[in-house]
Protein backbone atom coordinates (compact mmCIF):
# COMPACT_ATOMS: atom_id res chain seq x y z
CA UNK A 1 0.00 0.00 0.00
CA UNK A 2 2.70 2.44 1.05
CA UNK A 3 5.67 2.06 -1.48
CA UNK A 4 8.89 3.51 0.03
CA UNK A 5 7.71 4.60 3.11
CA UNK A 6 11.50 3.49 4.43
CA UNK A 7 12.57 6.55 2.45
CA UNK A 8 11.19 9.06 5.63
CA UNK A 9 14.51 7.71 7.44
CA UNK A 10 16.27 9.81 5.20
CA UNK A 11 15.12 13.09 6.41
CA UNK A 12 14.90 11.55 9.96
CA UNK A 13 18.30 11.73 11.76
CA UNK A 14 18.96 9.21 14.13
CA UNK A 15 20.34 11.07 17.47
CA UNK A 16 21.68 10.18 20.62
CA UNK A 17 18.86 11.33 22.26
CA UNK A 18 16.73 8.69 23.49
CA UNK A 19 13.60 10.32 23.78
CA UNK A 20 13.58 11.09 20.21
CA UNK A 21 14.73 7.90 18.97
CA UNK A 22 11.90 6.19 21.30
CA UNK A 23 9.40 8.30 19.60
CA UNK A 24 11.02 8.06 16.23
CA UNK A 25 10.64 3.78 16.82
CA UNK A 26 7.16 3.88 18.30
CA UNK A 27 5.97 5.74 15.57
CA UNK A 28 7.50 3.21 13.02
CA UNK A 29 6.39 0.23 15.05
CA UNK A 30 2.68 1.55 15.01
CA UNK A 31 2.74 2.40 11.34
CA UNK A 32 4.04 -1.06 10.38
CA UNK A 33 1.54 -2.68 13.18
CA UNK A 34 -1.21 -1.06 11.21
CA UNK A 35 0.12 -1.47 7.71
CA UNK A 36 0.25 -4.98 8.05
CA UNK A 37 -3.01 -5.34 9.65
CA UNK A 38 -6.66 -6.62 8.00
CA UNK A 39 -8.34 -3.87 5.62
CA UNK A 40 -10.23 -2.67 8.28
CA UNK A 41 -7.22 -1.55 10.34
CA UNK A 42 -4.77 -0.21 7.80
CA UNK A 43 -6.01 2.66 6.34
CA UNK A 44 -4.85 4.16 10.24
CA UNK A 45 -1.49 3.75 9.26
CA UNK A 46 -1.59 7.11 7.61
CA UNK A 47 -1.96 8.77 10.88
CA UNK A 48 1.81 7.60 12.62
CA UNK A 49 3.08 8.22 9.48
CA UNK A 50 2.10 11.82 8.91
CA UNK A 51 3.40 11.96 12.60
CA UNK A 52 6.73 10.68 11.12
CA UNK A 53 6.64 13.39 8.41
CA UNK A 54 5.62 15.94 10.52
CA UNK A 55 8.54 15.02 12.46
CA UNK A 56 11.47 15.57 9.30
CA UNK A 57 9.63 19.21 9.16
CA UNK A 58 10.14 19.65 12.58
CA UNK A 59 13.93 18.81 12.37
CA UNK A 60 14.37 21.12 9.35
CA UNK A 61 13.27 23.67 11.11
CA UNK A 62 15.53 23.31 13.91
CA UNK A 63 18.40 22.94 11.88
CA UNK A 64 16.59 26.59 10.18
CA UNK A 65 16.60 27.78 14.16
CA UNK A 66 20.04 27.20 14.60
CA UNK A 67 21.36 28.48 11.73
CA UNK A 68 19.12 31.59 11.86
CA UNK A 69 18.37 32.26 15.55
CA UNK A 70 17.43 35.93 15.42
CA UNK A 71 15.04 35.60 12.12
CA UNK A 72 13.70 32.41 14.12
CA UNK A 73 12.98 34.02 17.36
CA UNK A 74 10.70 36.64 14.87
CA UNK A 75 9.17 34.13 13.06
CA UNK A 76 8.67 31.88 16.13
CA UNK A 77 7.23 35.07 17.87
CA UNK A 78 4.70 35.61 15.21
CA UNK A 79 3.12 32.11 15.12
CA UNK A 80 4.26 30.19 18.79
CA UNK A 81 1.44 32.58 20.48
CA UNK A 82 1.54 32.25 24.41
CA UNK A 83 4.16 29.42 23.48
CA UNK A 84 6.55 31.90 22.45
CA UNK A 85 8.58 31.35 25.20
CA UNK A 86 9.48 28.00 24.78
CA UNK A 87 10.31 28.52 21.20
CA UNK A 88 12.73 31.62 22.05
CA UNK A 89 14.81 29.31 24.42
CA UNK A 90 18.06 28.81 23.12
CA UNK A 91 18.00 25.15 24.27
CA UNK A 92 14.82 24.50 21.80
CA UNK A 93 14.14 21.15 20.99
CA UNK A 94 12.41 19.05 17.94
CA UNK A 95 9.41 18.83 20.47
CA UNK A 96 9.53 22.34 21.02
CA UNK A 97 8.94 22.97 17.60
CA UNK A 98 5.55 20.64 17.25
CA UNK A 99 3.99 23.59 19.31
CA UNK A 100 3.94 25.52 15.68
CA UNK A 101 0.89 25.09 13.77
CA UNK A 102 1.46 22.40 11.28
CA UNK A 103 0.62 24.51 8.21
CA UNK A 104 2.55 27.50 9.70
CA UNK A 105 5.33 25.57 9.93
CA UNK A 106 6.95 25.53 5.86
CA UNK A 107 6.80 29.21 6.22
CA UNK A 108 10.01 29.60 7.90
CA UNK A 109 11.79 27.61 4.84
CA UNK A 110 11.48 31.25 3.28
CA UNK A 111 14.89 31.93 5.64
CA UNK A 112 16.85 29.19 3.50
CA UNK A 113 15.54 30.59 0.13
CA UNK A 114 12.57 27.98 -0.82
CA UNK A 115 10.22 30.21 -2.30
CA UNK A 116 6.57 30.65 -2.08
CA UNK A 117 5.36 28.28 -4.80
CA UNK A 118 7.54 25.61 -2.97
CA UNK A 119 5.96 26.38 0.28
CA UNK A 120 2.64 25.98 -0.44
CA UNK A 121 3.38 22.82 -1.89
CA UNK A 122 4.53 21.40 1.47
CA UNK A 123 1.19 23.03 3.50
CA UNK A 124 -0.90 21.34 0.64
CA UNK A 125 0.98 18.29 0.92
CA UNK A 126 0.30 18.66 4.76
CA UNK A 127 -3.20 19.41 4.13
CA UNK A 128 -3.65 16.24 2.26
CA UNK A 129 -2.54 13.93 4.95
CA UNK A 130 -4.77 15.65 7.66
CA UNK A 131 -7.62 14.55 5.03
CA UNK A 132 -6.14 10.99 4.44
CA UNK A 133 -6.84 11.10 8.54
Amino acid sequence: MYEDTQEIFDYLPIRQNPPENEYINHLWQAFTTLDESNEAARPFAVMPFHLLFMLSMQYKVLRIANSFPDACNLFFSGVAGRDKDKLLNSKISVFDIALIKERTMPEVMSLIGIGPKEIIQVKELIGDCRRIQ
